[in-house]
């Protein structure tokens, strides 16, 4: 009984310098140093005085600062590999489409006008080849932006290669959005437009499932049934059956299609409510990034460099909103039986005011990248510089500060003569 006390007292102690360490706005006085050991427990048999010592060297240790936020560096690192991975997921929905989008199927029982390309079909072609453009290069960004946001020290080279690619995806996404627009932003498409019920959409969806599921035994069979050229000379008769049959693959083939659409689309709808989140804690992030790079004292002392952090932090602000924006409405398009040809025109905009937004966030934080802090890289005279460049020295620190801090929790927790482990 006593011995189960004593260790419940130890571990609520241990919750206490928990949530001092990982709640706490604070940074160790020298990053990366490692503490004193903590006196033996062992030979103080008063928990409270025991408490209260662990308490006291710990804060000893810890310097409580506001202005830095350890948790910071850690969310842009999350942000950054959860973006990088649902453009990942959104690049293949998007080369599926362009495979689908971008060729022309014969139809048998059709005449020969249906391989002529029409305006709307080279339209859709065209945004589903830039799509899938952008969001490969969307992977790459993200995916370098990373590289330096979750590492121990500062790689101005992945800031550098993730502006880069960032544009030519941001170009990208302005020519996908603004030819999707010319389709879904139509008059023809108002508020007024009659839409099928509900019913009738639920009624469609179970009877394509069901004849998915029955077509499998007879496709084959179809597909070769319906490419033997008929023979009108000698069975005329077999002209009639030959092209009932084409019918029937034909009909198969455009439910199995549209099945196969179907599933494609609940992709899209998780992978575009999952960049909703992602965008909208990037746009968290860059306010307060912004809160701390566009003050007049700290712009007044960096000049044109403090300037253009501003401006990136301030760009982004609005890139991240509009980006949200449009993947919620192409979640409101994705995840439903039908399609919103409303929500779709709302997310093209948004996605090209995005675009725009993201090209002068990177434009300007492509000056320093690429230009300013990347000839300091070079030189090596880039620590006098860190605040000014793509990225705080405050990050960089936070990540030492949170392995310090993470090491003195381990002293405390694994020393041999602490009766917590008893």
């Amino acid at each position: 009984m006593m011995a189960s006390r004593l260790v419940s007292s130890k571990v609520a102690s241990l919750a206490l310098a928990l949530l001092l360490i990982g709640w706490s706005p604070c940074h160790l006085e020298v990053a990366g140093q490692v503490p004193d050991d903590i006196a033996d427990p062992t030979n103080n048999y008063n928990n409270d005085n025991y408490t209260q010592t662990a308490v006291r060297r710990l804060k000893e240790k810890l310097v409580c600062d506001k202005a830095e936020k350890e948790g910071f560096a850690c969310a842009v690192c999350f942000v950054d590999v959860g973006k990088a991975t649902f453009f990942l997921g959104q690049a293949a929905l998007a080369i599926r489409s362009s495979v689908h989008l971008c060729q022309k199927d014969y139809d048998p029982t059709k005449n020969l006008t249906q391989l002529k390309w029409t305006k709307d079909e080279k339209t859709k072609c065209t945004v589903a080849t830039a799509t899938a453009v952008a969001f490969i290069s969307f992977v790459a960004s993200f995916t370098a932006n990373a590289a330096s946001d979750c590492a121990r020290t500062l790689n101005v080279n992945g800031y550098c290669a993730s502006d880069i690619t960032g544009i030519t995806a941001r170009l990208a996404i302005l020519v996908a959005a603004s030819s999707s627009m010319k389709l879904n932003c139509r008059p023809q498409y108002s508020k007024d437009r009659p839409r099928p019920t509900l019913e009738a959409l639920i009624n469609t969806t179970i009877r394509d499932h069901k004849v998915d599921r029955a077509a499998h035994k007879h496709h084959r069979r179809l597909v070769e049934v319906a490419r033997l050229p008929p023979s009108e000379i000698m069975f005329p008769h077999w002209t009639d059956r030959h092209l009932d049959v084409a019918a029937d693959y034909q009909k198969v083939k455009s439910w199995s299609r549209d099945v196969a659409n179907r599933r494609a689309g609940l992709a899209a709808c998780a992978f575009n409510i999952g960049q909703a989140v992602m965008f909208l804690m990037g746009a968290l992030l860059s306010i307060t990034a912004s809160s701390r790079s566009c003050t007049a004292p700290k712009i007044a002392k960096e000049g044109v460099p403090g300037q253009m952090v501003c401006a990136v932090d301030v760009t982004a602000i609005i890139l991240s909103f509009s980006a949200t924006s449009a993947f919620i409405a192409f979640a409101v398009t994705s995840c439903p039986i039908g399609t919103n040809i409303q929500a779709q025109c709302a997310g093209d905009i948004s996605a090209a005011v995005s675009a725009i937004s993201g090209i002068a966030s990177s434009g300007a934080r492509l000056g320093l990248s690429c230009g300013r802090v990347g000839k300091l890289s070079a030189t090596g005279n880039l620590r006098e510089y860190n605040d000014t460049g793509a990225t705080s020295e405050g990050r960089q620190r936070a990540l030492e500060e949170v392995d310090s801090m993470a090491e003195s929790l381990a002293r405390l927790i694994l020393k041999p003569s602490n009766p917590v482990l008893v």
